[in-house]
């Protein structure tokens, strides 16, 4: 049987295309990346990556074999989560989240945190809140320079998207917009934008459901708000590259609660959903 480890090592190096980078995100060495990849390509029997001048190339056995490493891994974790001595404890969990964590993000699990912990009761608090918490998740715009300890806290990345109404003519950058039309805006992302377009924006909120509104009811508007916080009812998705509103995902695990199953599988599905999309 493959090892667990083994496993998560390749989705790491997988998800990098670094073994040095792997080697951050699991906290061991690169020669133990190196390892236990050169271990699993003897138990697969086959090539899983190609080193060709310093980078990583994922074989086409590589690219078969990562749908089955992504089913045992799922499957790795529902045999820990079901005979583990906490997962049958009546326990409440307190998670500090921002706006879009708490409103968007965490609606989205609740399905999963109630089949696979139905003894868990979450509390969701606000940033800076003085109360103690067991998880902190948030959002921060990416930087493409990060120091090693902001890196280890992202688990994941957000796009951005902008609809209109099907009035709106279609265009595929934000400074080819038509003349007449104005932006409503997700308030954290203004700071990022540049400056010939901040100067189009008339509506900026914090609020996803105002921007969606705004832009649903008036003709020449164009809403730009994170992909997660959208339903797409009466609004097209304009082929628009958003990339320089790009958000990190961040997660950090208090020393209290480290180890602790219910913190290893947020922070496993979270990974899995909130894929890196550079």
């Amino acid at each position: 049987m493959l090892e667990d480890f083994r496993l998560k090592v390749f989705m790491a190096v997988l998800q990098n295309y670094s073994f040095t980078k792997a080697a951050r995100m699991l906290g061991i060495s690169q020669p133990a990346v190196s390892q236990n990849i050169s271990e699993l390509e003897k138990s697969v029997g086959t090539r899983l990556f190609l080193r060709k001048k310093g980078e990583i190339v994922l074989t086409n056995a590589g690219l078969a074999f990562k749908e089955y490493a992504a089913r045992l891994l799922s499957l790795y974790s529902a045999v820990g989560e079901a005979f583990s001595p906490d997962s049958g404890e009546s326990r409440t969990v307190r998670i500090e989240a921002d706006f879009l964590a708490a409103s968007s993000i965490l609606p989205s699990l609740e399905a999963s945190i109630r089949t696979s912990f139905p003894g868990v009761s979450l509390i969701v608090d606000p940033p800076g809140s003085e109360s103690g918490c067991d998880l902190k998740i948030w959002t921060e715009p990416h930087k493409p320079e990060l120091s090693l300890e902001e890196s280890g806290s992202i688990i994941g990345q957000l796009e951005a998207v902008a609809l209109a109404s099907d009035q709106v003519t279609h265009f595929d950058a934000l400074w080819k917009a038509p003349v007449g039309v104005k932006l409503a805006v997700w308030e954290p992302y203004f700071p990022m934008l540049p400056i010939d377009v901040a100067a189009n924006v008339c509506v900026r909120s914090y609020s996803p459901e105002a921007i969606l509104k705004c832009t649903f009811e008036t003709s020449d508007f164009v809403g730009i708000l994170p992909k997660q916080a959208c339903f797409f009812v009466g609004l097209d998705l304009l082929p628009i590259d958003l990339r320089f509103l790009l958000l990190d995902l961040k997660m950090v695990v208090p020393d209290h609660f480290a180890g602790h199953p219910f913190a290893a599988f947020i922070e496993r599905i979270l990974r899995e959903t909130y894929a890196d999309t550079r």
